[in-house]
């Protein structure tokens, strides 16, 4: 639907008059550096000026351990490189340029774990966190949304959810560390988790999530008891397992996840303690998630039951990894762990907590991308309503009610950037909390205004730990001077000629090979009239950003500002149109067809579900935990949600 006269006035009304737009100072030059000019680690890279003044860590083979008892007793290795920001700016293909890259095979350590040890490997490498879902196939976790950046509430201060457990337990106490890794390398797609190997997989995780015999990592510290004591508490105000009683720290239980056979609804649905099929719950480790096949109640978000776990595998339970880092001795590892969630720049909390739980803060480092903000914005719109989670029919209507609600959440600094730097920083963190909503998704203005974050983020951390880049100088630059770039700054190995060998995968989507690798996903050119949808919010909002790209400029560099041809679109003509059409119509048939096929198996897996617990004479549990199929009831319709289609902040950037 085209954008109205009525709206877009009204929209103007919103927004202060200006002097003329600050939109027009024109792109950076991109400097090569030669030999003889400039720093000796950027000779041979093409990168923007504001980028040569970047320092590694000061000691770049850190090992970002948690609460460590000694250097040789194993602990988690925490995320000590961060890409907080922000979201819609090339974030996920640098996220997945930068994993490709410095995986340890691509730096000539090979492919099997035993060679990625410190003594074996001297190169430094890059990891993120494990997962995996019913069928035991591990992922690489992206957008963890632990610290912060979401509605639900993930962080604890134990740190449980995020480390998870140690993969080196019971009879996989001798396996290399990052066997789990490996493993997730040679199950990549297209070869996957294969059939004969999935009943040991599931094994392997039941094993390392039933191993839940220590307390969190804070309880084995003396200094900690206090503490310790406090999450026991909380731990026991949440459970009805846990017991309300006050023990010395060295006696307490493990903590217990509350997922799964052990959430509340499926507490509430089994209140003899017994699950379905399998027996008594069990204190499963945080970080780890028990479904039964038997009680679909446990079932949540990626770890469900489907037909990839039933038929010839007889069993009646399983576990998927919420969250898995290394857990290794103080030499033991030469790699650093990486947390990608551009939601955590504009959530004061996730800073703070990042903060106090590092073992040194000096040694973060955080990546941070920004993108035209007029652009920025209206493209997370566009995929927003892609999905069906925006029901505005055009992006002025959107903008409209987000903007009377910024206004009305603060009136005293709606549209006054300047005030922001005086405001103290419990002020500040409360503007970005009840206005910004904590960067959540679907914030297209909050979002963009990035100095607002920016300014936050700097009260807790030096300018030197962060690399701001532009997205527009991000994506005319070469794979090699992206990856050596962040190589340098992060403390990653940074040789040149390896990395530009180690890049050439295809998926590093930058300057001239763009048009070879893989294209970043883009929703800004999803609908018919996305130029006139732009180009009726623009004026209007460069109006609004004025104030809060001067500050930006301030803060961090006199080059991030854009210019009105950074979010300017050709309209599409006639047959264009006829062709947009065509495509779309495709594309709607085509996810219908999917949409049908899932629903169908899932309702014949219930209807089987159903009847193995007939067979066991327990009708009347059945009528508890299963939803009716979707049919008219009582004059109601009850629509079945399709399974992996959940609301949540998670999107891809």
């Amino acid at each position: 639907m085209s954008p109205t006269l009525h709206d877009a006035d009204q929209l103007g009304a919103l927004i202060s008059p200006r002097p003329p737009s600050s939109f027009n100072q024109a792109a950076p030059a991109l400097v090569a550096v030669i030999d003889g000019t400039g720093p000796a680690w950027a000779r041979g890279l093409l990168l923007p000026s504001y980028a040569l003044s970047t320092e590694p860590p000061a000691n770049p083979s850190l090992t970002h351990r948690f609460m460590p008892l000694s250097r040789d007793a194993v602990s988690p290795v925490l995320p000590s490189l961060f890409m907080p920001g922000f979201p819609k700016c090339a974030t996920t293909s640098l996220y997945e340029c930068l994993l490709a890259t410095f995986a340890p095979a691509r730096l000539g350590c090979g492919e099997r774990a035993a060679g990625w040890s410190a003594t074996a490997c001297k190169r430094r490498f890059l990891l993120a966190p494990l997962e995996t879902r019913a069928r035991g196939q591990f992922e690489e976790r992206k957008e963890t949304f632990f610290f912060g950046g979401s509605a639900a509430t993930y962080f604890q201060p134990d740190l449980m959810a995020l480390h998870g457990p140690n993969p080196r337990t019971g009879q996989l106490a001798h396996e290399p560390p990052l066997w789990a890794w490996e493993a997730m390398q040679r199950e990549k797609w297209p070869r996957g988790l294969t059939h004969k190997s999935q009943p040991l997989r599931l094994a392997s995780l039941a094993a390392i999530c039933e191993n839940n015999t220590h307390g969190p990592q804070v309880c084995l510290a003396p200094s900690r008891s206090d503490e310790c004591h406090r999450l026991h508490k909380r731990a026991s105000a949440r459970g009805r397992q846990r017991e309300k009683q006050a023990v010395p720290a060295s006696a307490l239980a493990p903590l217990c996840s509350t997922t799964g056979v052990a959430s509340r609804t499926a507490v509430q649905a089994t209140p003899d303690g017994l699950i379905p099929g399998v027996g008594p719950r069990s204190c499963t480790h945080p970080g780890c998630m028990r479904i039964a096949q038997l009680l679909p109640k446990s079932w949540n978000g990626k770890c469900k039951w489907d037909s990839s776990v039933n038929g010839d595998r007889a069993t009646a339970d399983l576990y998927c990894l919420s969250s898995m880092v290394p857990w290794v001795g103080e030499d033991e590892l030469n790699a650093t762990v990486i947390d990608f969630t551009p939601n955590y720049m504009c959530d004061p909390a996730a800073l703070s907590r990042i903060l106090a739980t590092a073992k040194d803060p000096a040694a973060l480092r955080f990546v941070v991308v920004m993108r035209d903000p007029v652009m920025r914005a209206f493209s997370e719109w566009s995929m927003f309503t892609n999905w069906g989670w925006d029901p505005s029919k055009t992006f002025t209507s959107s903008l409209l009610i987000e903007l009377r609600r910024l206004r009305k959440c603060n009136t005293t600094l709606y549209q006054n950037a300047q005030l922001l730097r005086s405001l103290p920083t419990p002020e500040l963190a409360t503007y970005l909390r009840k206005c910004f909503r904590s960067g959540q998704a679907m914030m297209y203005v909050e979002t963009s205004m990035y100095a607002v974050c920016v300014e936050h983020a700097l009260r807790h951390f030096r300018r030197e730990q962060f690399l701001f880049l532009r997205y527009e100088d991000l994506m005319r630059m070469d794979r090699t001077s992206v990856v050596a770039l962040v190589a340098r700054f992060a403390g990653l190995d940074a040789d040149v000629q390896l990395l530009r060998n180690a890049s050439a995968h295809g998926k590093c989507s930058f300057g001239a090979v763009a048009a070879t690798g893989r294209k970043p996903s883009s929703y800004s050119s999803g609908s018919i009239d996305s130029a006139e949808q732009l180009a009726a919010a623009a004026p209007h909002l460069e109006r609004l950003f004025d104030p809060y790209n001067t500050l930006l400029a301030e803060i961090v560099h006199p080059a991030f500002r854009w210019h009105a041809s950074d979010h300017t679109k050709t309209p599409l003509d006639a047959a264009q149109k006829a062709q947009f059409l065509l495509s779309e119509a495709r594309e709607k048939a085509k996810s219908a067809k999917c949409k049908a096929a899932r629903i169908t198996g899932r309702l014949a897996l219930e209807r089987q579900s159903k009847a193995a617990h007939i067979a066991n004479g327990s009708r009347s549990f059945y009528s508890a935990f299963y939803r009716p199929p979707a049919r008219q009831q009582a004059g109601r319709v009850h629509k079945l949600e399709p399974p992996g289609k959940r609301r949540t902040d998670r999107h891809r950037e």
